[in-house]
């Protein structure tokens, strides 16, 4: 959807974002929780809106967050990932899914 100059600086948005911010934020707390992929088809489904993977990865690179302050000191922190690939029928094959996994040592 395109707007024009005057429309976009009465809702106080870029006229080249095709985002309101009330789904930009969504779509930032979607990708946060699961991978692009799965975020664009939860999102797609619960707000009948197409957001593509890649838009959401592009939003996500240039969007400038607050650093979190934490609240306790830790003495370390274990970060993996990898890939696991889930059987489904015998004729269908598997699909092969990310995972991660964070650890905090206290």
């Amino acid at each position: 959807m395109e707007i024009s100059q005057k429309q976009a600086r009465k809702l106080k948005v870029s006229p080249k974002i095709v985002l309101s911010p009330g789904l930009e934020k969504c779509c930032l707390r979607a990708s946060a929780k699961t991978s692009y992929q799965q975020a664009e088809e939860d999102i797609e489904e619960l707000m009948g809106i197409k957001v593509g993977h890649s838009s959401l990865h592009r939003l996500v690179e240039r969007t400038e967050l607050p650093l979190a302050q934490a609240q306790s000191e830790s003495a370390g922190v274990s970060i993996d990932g990898g890939k696991i690939c889930l059987r489904g029928e015998e004729k269908e094959g598997g699909q092969w899914r990310d995972y991660k996994l964070v650890s905090q040592h206290t």
